[in-house]
């Protein structure tokens, strides 16, 4: 069980800083403690600079959340993090140690597909691995990388458990809300796109539904699994959607409607 969410407490690591990843911890630093982390070395030094070689985000605005007061005491050069939760602002990193203190870790790294066509989940389980190092009872994995129904119940859950130490929905929780960025579109941005998002708990899929309201429209309905069963979550923001029950898994990006 999930304790009731509250802003105050909520800390957000974002694990991949590319054209999903930055637009996403750029939007959560308006209100919530944001670390962002890249295994590119290279590509942390320019963020820090206020830089994006991607153009998704607007340099001055990646300065000024970057510089924000929440985060007196940050070493940007040395990458340590010691922003407190609760106070919004963002700070980049490539040293995992510092995801510490995070209690949302929201995965966009890529998943690209090898010579033959299938999906290669080697970055996904990589950052699953990572992030299960420093997984804490209570915490929540949200999967937004594009992958095949099931696959992050099926594929990354485990490395979770075996890396924290954890048991599944019963130390730790996750949630899936697939990315729908589209590269270089200036109309449809990260706030202007609705998005579905679940949780493996009722609870899960309430917090990845709150800690995602960056709009009035990103979000089309919440739902949760259990035993394989998927369920509209009951607070949802629009009457007027289209339901798609999955198949299977907390993953699930494509799949019949019933």
């Amino acid at each position: 069980m999930l304790p009731e969410f509250n802003p105050a407490h909520i800390r957000i690591g974002v694990i991949g800083l590319g054209y999903v990843g930055l637009p996403l911890a750029v939007e959560f630093a308006r209100k919530y403690s944001v670390v962002g982390f890249d295994i590119k070395q290279s590509r942390i030094d320019e963020l820090r600079r206020g830089e994006d070689s991607t153009r998704e985000v607007d340099p001055a605005e990646l300065r000024q959340l970057f510089s924000a007061p929440a985060h007196e005491g940050v070493a940007r050069s040395a990458g340590a993090v010691t922003g407190a939760p609760g106070r919004s602002g963002l700070a980049f990193t490539s040293t995992a140690s510092d995801l510490e203190a995070c209690t949302v870790f929201i995965i966009t790294v890529p998943t690209p597909i090898d010579r033959y066509k299938r999906p290669d989940l080697a970055p996904l389980l990589r950052a699953s691995e990572t992030v299960g190092k420093v997984l804490k009872a209570g915490d929540v994995v949200i999967y937004e990388s594009t992958v095949y129904p099931g696959a992050p119940e099926e594929n990354c859950v485990p490395v979770l458990e075996l890396h924290s130490g954890l048991k599944f929905n019963r130390d730790f929780h996750a949630g899936y809300s697939p990315e729908r960025i589209n590269p270089g579109d200036r109309e449809h941005r990260l706030t202007a796109i609705k998005k579905v998002t679940s949780g493996s708990i009722p609870e899960a899929a309430d917090l990845t539904r709150a800690a995602a309201f960056l709009s009035p429209s990103f979000i089309t309905f919440s739902c949760f699994v259990r035993n394989g069963n998927e369920h509209l979550h009951p607070h949802q923001q629009r009457p007027d959607h289209d339901p798609v029950r999955h198949p299977r898994g907390i993953g699930a990006q494509s799949g019949r409607p019933d």
